[in-house]
This record gives C-alpha cells, sequence and structure tokens, in this order.
C-alpha cells in the first residue's frame, strides 16, 4: 500500500506544486490580547489582571474595540503611585477584519495599546526588561477559529529625574523614559489552514518606529497598529526545508490527501 508520505514526496520536492494543491484562501483577522511575564529586576513587583483590581491610577475605560487592559507594576516610589506598563488588547467582532489573499499589505489600526504608567520611583527599584506575550486571533478558510503567540521582549530604561535627560522631556518637567519593543520588524507564523505565512509587523504609528518617549508623572498610552501580509510556502520554503513544512502541515494534508483505506498498490 503506497503511504501518504509517497504520495506527497514529489509535491514536498517541488515546493510550488504543494501551494497549486492547496491554494490560499479566505482569512479573518479577529483580535489581539496581552499579558506580561519574566520581569528583570525592580522593587515591588506586581501584576493586573484584565478586569482587575488594578492599582492607582485607574485605566481609562477601554473605547472602541480596545479591551481591558493586563498589567504589570513596579517600584519604590517617591509620591503616591508606583510605574508600571498596560497592554489593551483589541476585539473586532464575529466579522473580524479580511486578510487580503493576494499578498497585499493589510494595516489594522489599535490592535494593542501601551501604557506606560510613569510616575517617580527611587533609584534602583525600576525593571529593566518584561516579556510581552501576545496572542493573534484568527479564522481560518474553513471558518473554525485558531490563534498565533508571540513573545515580545520590552526594555524598560527609566531615567534620573534631573538634567540631563537621556531622552527629549517637556520644560520644568522631570526627564522622560523610554520603552521599547525588542523585535524583529517581520514575525513569521505558520497559519494551519494551508502552507502558507502570515507576516506580522508592529509599530507606534506616532513614530513609526518600535520605541516610545513617555512624559514623567502621568499615563502615557500609544496605539500600536499591526501590518498582516499573506504570504505563500515557496517564499519562505527554503529556509524551513520540505521535512518541516511536512511536518507542520501533517495534519491538515493528511485530511486532504489520505488514501482510503482499501487502496493496493
Amino acid at each position: 500500500m503506497r503511504t501518504l508520505l509517497d504520495k506527497l514526496a514529489p509535491v514536498l520536492a517541488a515546493g510550488a506544486s504543494l501551494a497549486l494543491e492547496v491554494p490560499a484562501s479566505a482569512l479573518t483577522f479577529l483580535g489581539a490580547s496581552g499579558s506580561f511575564q519574566n520581569p528583570v529586576g525592580g522593587a515591588g513587583v506586581s501584576f493586573e489582571s484584565s478586569g482587575g483590581p488594578y492599582l492607582d491610577p485607574q485605566p481609562a475605560a477601554p473605547t472602541g474595540n480596545q479591551t481591558a487592559p493586563n498589567g504589570i507594576r513596579w517600584g519604590n516610589p517617591v509620591g503616591p503611585n508606583r510605574s508600571g506598563l498596560r497592554i489593551y488588547g483589541s476585539d473586532y467582532g464575529p466579522t473580524g477584519v479580511n486578510i487580503p489573499t493576494d499578498g497585499t499589505p493589510s494595516t489594522v489600526a489599535n490592535v494593542l495599546t501601551l501604557d506606560h504608567i510613569n510616575f517617580p520611583i527611587f533609584g534602583g527599584s525600576a525593571i529593566s526588561s518584561v516579556e510581552l506575550t501576545l496572542t493573534y486571533s484568527f479564522l481560518d478558510d474553513d471558518n473554525n477559529p485558531f490563534s498565533v503567540n508571540d513573545i515580545v521582549p520590552i526594555t524598560v530604561e527609566e531615567t534620573p529625574n534631573s538634567p540631563p535627560c537621556p531622552f527629549p522631556s517637556p520644560p520644568g518637567n522631570p526627564c522622560s523614559d523610554r520603552i521599547t519593543l525588542v523585535q524583529p520588524q517581520t514575525l513569521v507564523y505558520y497559519i494551519d489552514n494551508g502552507p502558507e505565512f502570515i507576516e506580522l509587523s508592529l509599530n507606534f504609528p506616532t513614530s513609526g518606529t518600535n520605541f516610545i518617549i513617555t512624559d514623567e508623572g502621568q499615563q502615557n498610552p500609544f496605539s500600536i497598529n499591526a501590518t498582516f501580509v499573506r504570504v505563500p510556502a515557496p517564499v519562505a520554503f527554503g529556509a524551513i526545508g520540505p521535512m518541516a513544512l511536512f511536518a507542520a502541515n501533517f495534519r491538515r494534508l493528511r485530511k486532504r490527501y489520505a488514501p482510503p483505506s482499501s487502496e493496493s498498490d
């Protein structure tokens, strides 16, 4: 009896033939969420869960497609408030946002909102970095939900609150701080609706970069946009190899290509 691997060997070797066998079809982005983990350094570190309770200052109520934030707080405060970060997610409803099948970039605004709660704390009590775990939710070509995850390191540069300031700061205000998303500009995921990938780029639209400068003594929310690009497998085929692609797609390929149990040579 011929095995599934026997039947697929010519397709795997050709690469492009596989893309022809399983054409790209509908893909819908539903929303995103985030949470923090693995902070480095810092005093008085605590976490805030979506829905609360939250430490003061309280988060702004979600608007539009926003969902309630998760957060992390740190520092020995000079005043009543500690520093911290909050990440708002998004929910685009059951219809979601269509990602074009022809590889045309699709930019979705306000996929996430990162808020730096920037208040004076005593030196040496800030974290230096933290991991931001992100989950992106989709519907595949069969209208089944699935998600992909990513971990984006964030560096936190809390500065001494006296001149000279390393970052641009409002006159008369303590020195501003910098928050940086340490990530490749493009993140590539496998998605289980055929042998193709999503390229995902995150950016702060106010600056078009991966960092923000935040003012002291206030909350600093910054929207994050995401640009999605559908990429067929042959574009990335050489980077991952045919057997890796076969392993990643085995479940769906078995469903579509498995021979009847009664078949023989």
